[in-house]
């Protein structure tokens, strides 16, 4: 059975924490992967190694992967062909999705 967890809230919450702690518990059971969209990078922090959009093991039975926004977003914008000028707009805030131009 596959079980997807998303550990989500503001900043200094324990995200990070909480997710890493649970991904080694299950990785006592078997295969998990670990997945941040954390900016901040934490996960190569955490397991003292580079992480980037390949799947790396950081431990028995565990892989970790650092996604960036951007490729998050491109990948979305692919699964769903949506071209960038009809990314998510904010209206009254001329807000754009990350890495757009005005």
């Amino acid at each position: 059975m596959t079980r997807i967890e998303m550990f989500t809230g503001k900043g200094g919450v324990g995200k990070t924490t909480m997710s890493v702690a649970t991904a080694l518990k299950y990785a006592q059971s078997g295969k998990t992967l670990l997945i941040s969209t954390d900016p901040s990078g934490s996960l190569s922090e955490i397991f003292a190694q580079p992480l980037d959009q390949r799947v790396t093991e950081v431990a028995g039975n565990l892989d970790a992967v650092e996604l960036t926004r951007k490729l998050v977003l491109d990948l979305w914008r692919a699964k769903f062909a949506i071209r960038r000028q009809d990314g998510p707009r904010f209206p009254g805030r001329g807000f754009r999705a990350s890495g757009e131009k005005r």
